[in-house]
């Protein structure tokens, strides 16, 4: 015999589900309203694209519907004890199996995506991804060494007599070219976030999150095929 806990799942969407000019007329066939919760992102089996967000929903439903759907199939008419009654139970099992079928279809889609995944951008990405802490690395030392040889030649001319005035029209200031270091690292950094963010999209892998990277001759290729 079914357990307390499938017994009050199953009375409580029974009840939820079925439309209440059904529920009070017995014999007639049931007919299930559609689910009052959103499982998943239903996509019909032509979608195109399935997020990770899809994906982890369509598993949920899975986790969710299948074992109830084995406790509804292992009720027998004797536990209930009416063939009418076994009936409804019967009907909500298929109906469920609905749901269960399209998550089914995400999970395979997913799988298909990923199989198909650009590989080759993804490996680019990867080794681009690798470069860009260097390249922020180098801008640190550039500004670092344009600072410390600044402000040793100042030194050196303060030593030697010479004033501000004369000491500016000597020594070139490197504002100028360590404000230039810090646009490139902002400019590497948000290239970083967007090449960690393709990589994420599993299993789109979305092409258009390299816009602004030095992957983005992928983007424009991907646009003239």
């Amino acid at each position: 015999m079914i357990n307390e806990f499938f017994a009050a799942f199953i009375n409580k969407l029974l009840m939820a589900q079925l439309k209440p000019e059904n529920a009070t007329k017995p014999g007639k066939k049931l007919i299930y309203d559609k689910p009052k919760l959103f499982i998943f992102n239903q996509r019909e089996k032509t979608m195109t694209k399935v997020t990770m967000t899809d994906l982890k929903n369509a598993h949920q439903s899975k986790q969710q519907l299948v074992p109830a759907i084995d406790a509804l199939q292992r009720i027998t008419t004797e536990a209930v004890g009416c063939v009418e009654d076994h009936e409804r139970i019967t009907s909500f099992s298929i109906w469920l199996q609905r749901f269960a079928s399209k998550a089914d279809d995400v999970i395979a889609q997913a799988n298909l995506q990923y199989k198909n995944r650009p590989q080759n951008i993804i490996q680019a990405a990867n080794t681009r991804l690798h470069k860009i802490p260097d390249e922020i690395l180098l801008r640190q030392k550039k500004s670092q060494f344009a600072t410390e040889a600044y402000e040793a030649q100042v030194f050196d001319l303060k030593h030697k007599g010479f004033n501000s005035g004369q000491i500016a029209k000597i020594v070139d200031d490197p504002g100028s070219e360590i404000e230039r270091n810090r646009n490139e690292i902002i400019e590497l950094n948000n290239e970083q976030e967007h090449i960690l963010a393709f990589l994420a999209d599993v299993p789109v892998f979305d092409i258009g999150l390299l816009k602004g990277t030095a992957l983005e001759t992928f983007l424009l290729q991907s646009t003239t095929e």
